[in-house]
């Protein structure tokens, strides 16, 4: 039962691992976009 919470605990860390690294890609491609659009 124990081992089942920790897995679960650990699935909850990577999502939250992906989600902070993709919204460092968000923003980086937003200020991308924003320069692209600028310079055109």
């Amino acid at each position: 039962m124990g081992e089942k919470s920790s897995t679960v605990q650990d699935q909850e860390q990577q999502v939250r691992k992906v989600k902070r690294t993709l919204e460092g890609w968000r923003v980086a491609l937003l200020s991308l976009k924003s320069v692209i659009l600028w310079a055109q």
